[in-house]
């Protein structure tokens, strides 16, 4: 119910009843689905060259992996997989 008005005059609207939001966050899942990100960060120490930050995340572990490489290339990305493999304690199943 909201009223809304002027001096004596007093509008009274009804709103609909709305069912609460439904959450869409990450789906609970098992161990080995990895989520991996690259980010370029601002804040460098050194501002003449560029460094890529690559990251992977177990979801249901919240293990974590990272490697900074000076280029986003296929080349660096296959060695980043190749590493993320042998340093990952669990079975990956999706990435």
């Amino acid at each position: 119910l909201v009223c809304v008005g002027v001096g004596r005059d007093v509008f009274v609207t009804v709103r609909p009843r709305m069912p609460p939001p439904q959450h869409n966050g990450l789906k609970a899942s098992a161990p080995g689905y990895i989520h991996i990100v690259v980010k370029y960060p601002l804040h460098m120490a050194n501002g003449t060259s560029r460094r890529y930050l690559f990251v992977a995340l177990d979801r249901a572990t919240q293990w974590v992996f990272i490697a900074m490489y000076r280029n986003k290339t296929a080349a660096n990305a296959g060695r980043f997989l190749g590493d993320l493999e042998r340093a990952c304690p669990i079975r990956i199943r999706t990435i």
